[in-house]
């Protein structure tokens, strides 16, 4: 089965999580603090759980959450569930897979019902429509970018308010600012669950696409 996967990795979470490792971890739903693997890569987000004494189901099709092994939470959601059994003659493992469409990575679960405030992103093949070489230009002899340096543009629509910045790395060699790219972010002032902030993000990835 296909699934398009979105995952994000909250604050500085994205130095402690690696994506395509697979890290032991333990679910923090049922109640029974079952144990298995999880992995997150380009196309795919699963975990599979394991239990030595008894069949077992859990109720996630909505959410749940992983802890892994480095105490970080992968709060998995919008899930597909399937079975898996390995018997001998006198014992019997059963498994428990779990593949998301969506996860979220940080220090606590995320629910479906906690909001969004914020989203940033960046588009591939965006860099050209949005050069501005004033402020290239004015980067690359001087200290890092900052403030309305920084700034492409922002724009308000009813709650949300989009907005377009330099995002650089700074050498400490040469004091200059290099690698400088654009990025976006989405700013909702009523919070956006996370299975209802796509669409705005769709709608100018698909608007930056076309040019």
């Amino acid at each position: 089965m296909h699934f398009q996967i979105n995952f994000g990795v909250l604050g500085q979470m994205s130095e402690r999580f690696k994506i395509g490792t697979k890290y032991h971890c333990r679910e923090e739903l049922s109640g029974d603090n079952l144990t298995g693997f999880c992995i997150i890569n380009n196309s795919s987000i699963e975990a599979t759980l394991f239990s030595y004494e008894k069949f077992f189901n859990i109720d996630c099709e909505k959410y749940i959450p992983i802890r892994i092994e480095n105490n970080i939470v992968v709060s998995m959601h919008n899930n597909i569930t399937n079975f898996g059994r390995w018997s001998s003659m006198e014992s019997c493992v059963y498994s428990f897979s779990i593949n998301s469409s969506l996860a979220i990575v940080g220090a606590t679960p995320w629910q479906s019902d906690n909001l969004l405030k914020h989203v940033f992103f960046r588009i591939e093949h965006v860099n050209a429509s949005l050069q501005h070489f004033e402020k290239l230009k004015a980067a690359a002899i001087s200290a890092p970018f900052s403030g309305d340096n920084r700034k492409l543009f922002s724009i308000s629509v009813a709650d949300i308010r989009i907005s377009a910045y330099y995002v650089a790395s700074y050498s400490m060699l040469l004091h200059v600012s290099t690698d400088m790219v654009p990025s976006f972010e989405i700013e909702f002032q009523n919070g956006r669950s996370i299975n209802n902030y796509r669409r705005e993000l769709q709608s100018i990835v698909r608007f930056f696409a076309a040019l």
